[in-house]
């Protein structure tokens, strides 16, 4: 509803649709595309924009090669196994403390 800008949708494009659309200008801020939330993580088939990466761990693991794009790596593996760990456990029911 106005004034907050619509939706649209970019066909032939295989974006995550996962984002929340905020005009934030009616707040007085910078508008732009909201940082993503790190939420649910293990609920999501896979990564990146184009889903070429099918889990965490590859996500995070250097054999993806220097070329590739988002290129976070953690080239010890038990390092990587608990970041993984970290990431698919943040959600938005977590007992508290956790």
């Amino acid at each position: 509803m106005p004034p907050l800008n619509a939706i649209e949708n970019t066909p032939g494009v295989f974006f995550d649709d996962k984002m929340a659309v905020v005009n934030a200008s009616l707040r007085g801020g910078i508008r732009g595309v909201a940082l993503p939330l790190l939420l649910n993580l293990a609920r999501k088939p896979a990564f990146l924009h184009d889903k070429s990466v099918p889990n965490l761990d590859n996500l995070f693991d250097p054999v993806r090669g220097a070329g590739v794009p988002h290129r976070f790596y953690l080239s010890d593996a038990k390092e990587r196994a608990d970041m993984v760990e970290f990431l698919r456990n943040l959600g938005t029911n977590n007992p508290a403390g956790k």
